[in-house]
C-alpha cells in the first residue's frame, strides 16, 4: 500500500504543482491583460486628444478657407476698380493728349495771328509815313492851288485803301 499511498502523493504533488504553475501563468496573463488594457486606455485617450487636434485644425482649415474665399472676392472688385481707373486715365490721357494738340494749333494760329499783325503794323506805319510826307505836301502846297487839289485826292485815295484794308482785317 505504501506504493499506492507514494503514487497518489506523487499524483497529489503533480496536481499540486500544475495548479500552482497554472495559477503563476494565469497571474502572468493577467497581468499582461491588465498592462494590455491600460496601454488600449492610453490609447483611447491619445486617440480622442488626436481627434479634438484633428477637428481643431480641420475648423481652422474651414476658417483659412473662408477667409480665402473672402479676401479672393475683395481682390476680384479692387482689379474691377483697378481696370476702371485705368480705363478712366486711359481716356484722361486721350484727352489731355488731344487738348494738348488743339493747344498747339491755337498757338500756331496765334504766331500766324501775330505775323499778320505785325505785318499790318508794318504797313499801318507805312501808310502813316506816306500820309504825313502827303500831309507835308499838302501844306507846301496850299501855296500852291492847283497842286492842293492833287495831293488831297492822293490823300484821300490813300484813307480809303486803309480803310479797306481795315475791313478786311479780322
Amino acid at each position: 500500500m505504501d506504493d499506492i499511498v507514494d503514487a497518489l502523493v506523487l499524483k497529489l504533488h503533480s496536481k499540486i504543482c500544475y495548479h500552482r504553475d497554472a495559477s503563476v501563468d494565469y497571474l502572468e496573463i493577467k497581468t499582461t491583460v491588465d498592462k494590455l488594457v491600460e496601454a488600449n486606455k492610453k490609447l483611447k485617450d491619445e486617440k480622442v486628444d488626436f481627434q479634438d487636434v484633428i477637428n481643431m485644425v480641420t475648423e481652422e482649415k474651414e476658417n483659412l478657407q473662408h477667409d480665402c474665399q473672402v479676401i479672393k472676392e475683395r481682390v476680384a472688385k479692387k482689379e474691377e476698380q483697378l481696370e476702371t481707373v485705368k480705363r478712366e486715365l486711359e481716356e484722361a490721357k486721350h484727352e489731355h493728349v488731344a487738348a494738348k494738340k488743339e493747344l498747339e494749333e491755337e498757338k500756331l494760329g496765334h504766331v500766324a495771328t501775330k505775323k499778320e499783325l505785325a505785318a499790318a503794323q508794318q504797313q499801318l506805319a507805312q501808310r502813316n509815313e506816306e500820309l504825313e510826307i502827303l500831309r507835308k505836301k499838302l501844306q507846301e502846297s496850299e501855296h500852291v492851288p492847283s497842286k492842293r487839289v492833287e495831293v488831297e485826292q492822293c490823300v484821300l485815295a490813300v484813307a480809303s485803301e486803309e480803310g479797306s484794308h481795315h475791313r478786311s482785317r479780322p
